[in-house]
């Protein structure tokens, strides 16, 4: 979802600057390979839809006036070190394997370019830490934009899918409409996140302390068989009575 909105973005913002004939370098960084292989073809097929000439593969668009769209890996150290970029993207930064990898990138781009940071934050994972503290640090530049649950319009149900107790339960939880509670709870809980509740704050956020939910759920989500017992035991209990 957001992360094709900012594909949108990165690629009209490059393409305008490269028609009006300003040459400027876009990058892309995600944590592995695939996810960039991915996010440039999106880009690509943007531009595909725009009329706007350029030339694809599975890292890059060069565009006719020399712009590029540069996909890169956050798993290598100093990623990006030593180059030079006026747009920059750190998706899914929580997910990094080195925390440092945008601090070695940061420093490739010009003093006005534009950076931005989209993820969802897992306090598990090994940039997560720094993801939360670029989130909840009110002293750096970064302007903070959370999406709701009950922003998206396709996430709506019949509201009669869950009871009065379920609905007042999601109210607490943030929820203001009934018909998004509804398919969080009746459609998202049962069928995505296997009825882990936790998970389901965690990937489908309605209010900010649910991005960190996870942090706070079962880290082994396995639950163990109950067997039955080779042999019972009876002891005295307290009122005298039998206790196996």
């Amino acid at each position: 979802y957001i992360s094709t909105a900012f594909d949108l973005e990165s690629t009209l913002q490059t393409g305008a600057a490269d028609t009006a004939g300003h040459r400027i370098r876009t990058g892309i960084m995600l944590d592995v390979e695939m996810k960039v292989t991915e996010r440039i073809y999106h880009c690509a097929d943007f531009l595909r839809q725009m009329a706007i000439d350029h030339r694809a593969t599975n890292y890059g668009i060069t565009l006719p006036g020399g712009s590029e769209i540069v996909g890169w890996t956050a798993g290598g150290k100093r990623v990006a070190a030593s180059t030079g970029f006026q747009r920059m993207r750190y998706s899914e930064f929580a997910y990094y394997g080195d925390p440092q990898a945008m601090t070695a990138t940061s420093a490739s781009v010009g003093k006005y370019g534009h950076e931005v940071i989209e993820s969802t934050i897992d306090l598990g994972a090994a940039n997560g830490p720094q993801a939360r503290h670029y989130w909840r640090d009110d002293s750096n530049g970064f302007k903070k934009l959370f999406l709701p649950f009950e922003w998206h319009d396709s996430y709506k149900t019949d509201p009669d899918r869950i009871t009065d107790e379920q609905w007042a339960f999601a109210q607490g939880e943030g929820f203001i409409d009934r018909r998004a509670a509804a398919y969080w709870l009746a459609e998202l809980l049962p069928n995505k996140c296997g009825g882990d509740l936790v998970h389901l704050m965690h990937e489908f956020p309605q209010i900010e302390p649910h991005m960190f939910s996870v942090s706070t759920g079962r880290w082994v989500r396995v639950t163990s068989r109950i067997l039955e017992p080779v042999e019972v035991w009876s002891v005295m209990g307290i009122g005298k009575d039998t206790w196996p």
